[in-house]
């Protein structure tokens, strides 16, 4: 762990070309390093998103470029491809190939998935590696780079068109508008504020699975709604149509506390407006926001962000690949524990990245007698959030479960009712999870004990069923998830009055 670089030895032993395509949203940087893979003979594409792999996928197969994908829970041709597409924590260290893409490079800097970029720009078995990002990912790749006594070649980009801010708040939306928000609760009430004034709307959001986004953007490019209602997803690489971006929320959730966006996230989620050379693009707020903070936020040097972590703070993370090389513990909760005592060996200013999704994963790890050689590798490697309570979480404990005492893992079935209400669309987004938990499990067991048939069928179920009801054009009514009375959606708490003092009052104490 004192030298993070030397775990990688296929890379260690290449002499790589690192290039950095720095540029604002819509400078045409990741187009850049894409042609120079679709170029080479060999190569991969690493994308933050599971739907911007796809894209990848399908752009490069469109080209003509025989590319296969890889992401948690699929694969498509990757034995016999000559090109991979591929999510970010899926890149192989082991596989050499002449160009590896690793786009939206300044994630280096996340706290919460920044390791995954640490590990591919350390891992990538590449002749050539073209990084893509904004400029000011530039210290972390100079302090991972500073481990492998690497160099990175600068090619410098400047936005295509123009990119204002608007002077007033919004008061009406124009078809072409992307109004951003950061729940699901404000984007549903959002969506049915517009619905209810006659235009058509799509939506994305995060526990959206990647062929309903794809479905509501491409519904959104052509026209067949005339507003996108998002979170902050769209400022991740996805090319739409967007005339404005309009903030209808300036603070989020960060999965800590709330708290207001930063200057380089605004202007990462408002680059997504005005496309190409010729259309400039525009970002504001609704009305009753400060209209100043976007402009702000524009006219600022990323210097000046006001950031909550440090510069140059690249950080790497316990790999599940090196459980084999291990003695069994004592308990995997014990293992983690140590691991962390690990902490000062790192280089200076690195951090190590032990998450409480970790924590998860080794609980279960123990709780069902994982050994190192087999089950073990299923808990530290699934698509688990850092909450007990998560309905994938609970999906792995419950398949581990069975796993050790059928010697099968369940199937989770999609409801039979359809998503009409913000209640019953929570229930689906949380089936969702468990199928992508069970969609994972097949990737990682290749079927062998599960019905991975029948995992297909329940997932094509969900995504349909998704589909129609974003599609619809009835509104979605909000209603207490206890007795389904109606309630608007300004409704303060999940509940309804009643509900709320008598049954979950002493939750909220």
């Amino acid at each position: 762990m004192d030298a993070p670089g030397q775990a990688y030895p296929v890379a260690r032993n290449m002499e790589r070309r690192i290039v950095f395509h720095s540029g604002p949203t819509n400078s045409g940087k990741t187009h850049e390093a894409l042609k120079q893979l679709a170029a080479a003979q060999t190569g991969i594409y690493a994308a933050p998103l599971r739907l911007l792999a796809m894209e990848g996928y399908d752009r490069l197969n469109e080209l003509g470029v025989d590319t296969g994908l890889r992401t948690g829970e699929e694969e498509i041709g990757v034995q016999h491809s000559t090109h991979l597409s591929c999510t970010i924590e899926s890149l192989s260290p082991d596989r050499e190939v002449d160009v590896v893409v690793i786009d939206e490079v300044q994630m280096l800097s996340d706290p919460d998935r920044g390791a995954a970029w640490t590990r591919a720009l350390l891992a990538a078995p590449a002749k050539e590696i073209h990084l893509a990002g904004a400029a000011d990912a530039l210290p972390w790749i100079e302090a991972v780079l500073e481990q492998t006594g690497e160099t990175v070649e600068i090619i410098e980009y400047e936005r295509k068109s123009e990119l204002h801010a608007l002077s007033q708040p919004v008061k009406k939306c124009k078809p072409g508008d992307a109004v951003v928000v950061f729940s699901r609760r404000q984007i549903m009430a959002t969506r049915a504020k517009l619905r209810g004034k006659g235009r058509s709307v799509a939506v994305i959001f995060g526990a959206l699975p990647p062929e309903v986004r794809r479905r509501e953007a491409e519904r959104f490019a052509t026209g067949e709604a005339e507003v996108l209602v998002a979170t902050d997803a769209i400022g991740m690489g996805l090319n739409l149509p967007i005339k404005r971006v309009i903030f209808g929320a300036v603070v989020k959730f960060d999965g800590y506390t709330n708290r207001f966006l930063e200057p380089h996230e605004i202007r990462q989620i408002a680059g997504r407006a005005g496309r190409g050379h010729d259309n400039p693009g525009y970002a504001g707020v609704l009305s009753g926001l400060d209209e100043t903070i976007v402009q702000d936020a524009l006219d600022a040097d990323f210097e000046d962000d006001d950031l909550d972590y440090d510069w140059e703070n690249p950080g790497v993370r316990f790999r599940p690949e090196f459980l084999s090389k291990l003695p069994e513990p004592a308990g995997w909760s014990t293992y983690i524990h140590d691991i962390r005592s690990y902490r000062n060996v790192l280089p200076p200013g690195w951090r190590l990245d032990t998450g409480p999704d970790l924590d998860l994963a080794a609980e279960i790890a123990d709780k069902h007698e994982a050994a190192t050689d087999e089950r073990a590798p299923f808990c530290f490697t699934a698509p688990i959030g850092d909450d007990s309570l998560d309905p994938a979480t609970k999906a792995l404990s419950a398949g581990m479960a069975s796993l050790r005492k059928k010697g099968t893992w369940p199937v989770p079935k999609t409801p039979s009712s359809k998503p009409g209400t913000d209640a019953k669309l929570s229930r689906w987004t949380e089936i969702g999870r468990c199928l992508t938990v069970a969609r994972w499990f097949c990737r990682q067991d290749r079927g062998q004990r599960i019905n991975q048939a029948e995992v297909e069928t329940q997932w094509e179920k969900y995504t349909a069923g998704l589909m129609e009801a974003m599609a619809s054009r009835d509104l979605f009514q909000r209603t207490c998830p206890d007795c389904d009375k109606p309630l608007p959606w300004s409704h303060p708490h999940r509940f309804c009055d009643a509900c709320f003092f008598t049954d979950h009052f002493d939750d909220y104490l």
